[in-house]
Protein backbone atom coordinates (compact mmCIF):
# COMPACT_ATOMS: atom_id res chain seq x y z
CA UNK A 1 0.00 0.00 0.00
CA UNK A 2 0.98 3.25 -1.08
CA UNK A 3 1.41 5.94 1.66
CA UNK A 4 0.08 9.33 0.37
CA UNK A 5 1.87 12.91 2.49
CA UNK A 6 0.46 15.74 1.97
CA UNK A 7 1.79 19.06 0.76
CA UNK A 8 3.37 21.28 3.11
CA UNK A 9 1.93 23.86 4.21
CA UNK A 10 4.63 26.55 3.33
CA UNK A 11 4.84 24.42 0.08
CA UNK A 12 1.38 25.29 -0.44
CA UNK A 13 1.28 28.80 0.32
CA UNK A 14 4.03 28.82 -2.07
CA UNK A 15 2.61 28.03 -4.90
CA UNK A 16 -0.69 29.86 -4.32
CA UNK A 17 1.88 33.39 -4.30
CA UNK A 18 3.18 32.26 -7.82
CA UNK A 19 -0.76 31.27 -9.68
CA UNK A 20 -3.27 34.17 -6.98
CA UNK A 21 -1.61 37.18 -9.36
CA UNK A 22 -2.53 35.47 -12.65
CA UNK A 23 -5.81 34.50 -11.66
CA UNK A 24 -7.01 37.77 -10.15
CA UNK A 25 -6.10 38.82 -13.53
CA UNK A 26 -7.87 36.89 -15.23
CA UNK A 27 -10.41 38.17 -13.64
CA UNK A 28 -9.51 41.52 -13.88
CA UNK A 29 -9.83 41.14 -17.64
CA UNK A 30 -12.49 38.71 -17.57
CA UNK A 31 -10.09 36.63 -18.98
CA UNK A 32 -9.80 32.81 -18.85
CA UNK A 33 -7.25 30.27 -20.20
CA UNK A 34 -8.59 29.00 -24.13
CA UNK A 35 -8.90 25.43 -24.32
CA UNK A 36 -7.26 23.42 -26.69
CA UNK A 37 -7.18 19.93 -28.08
CA UNK A 38 -4.87 17.24 -25.97
CA UNK A 39 -1.87 16.50 -27.50
CA UNK A 40 -1.66 20.12 -29.99
CA UNK A 41 0.69 22.96 -29.44
CA UNK A 42 -2.03 25.16 -27.89
CA UNK A 43 -5.14 27.51 -29.02
CA UNK A 44 -4.60 29.86 -31.69
CA UNK A 45 -4.43 32.31 -29.96
CA UNK A 46 -1.12 31.31 -28.82
CA UNK A 47 0.22 31.67 -31.83
CA UNK A 48 -1.17 35.11 -32.46
CA UNK A 49 0.85 36.36 -28.90
CA UNK A 50 3.83 35.39 -30.03
CA UNK A 51 3.80 36.89 -33.24
CA UNK A 52 3.18 40.49 -31.94
CA UNK A 53 7.20 39.82 -30.48
CA UNK A 54 8.29 38.36 -33.68
CA UNK A 55 8.14 34.83 -32.11
CA UNK A 56 7.37 31.47 -33.12
CA UNK A 57 6.06 28.17 -31.77
CA UNK A 58 8.44 25.73 -32.46
CA UNK A 59 6.13 22.83 -33.31
CA UNK A 60 8.36 20.04 -33.91
CA UNK A 61 6.99 16.41 -32.56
Amino acid sequence: MQTIVPASVPAVVKKRQRVDPIIEAWKRNGDKPRAYTAGTFGPGASTAMMARDNMVWSEES
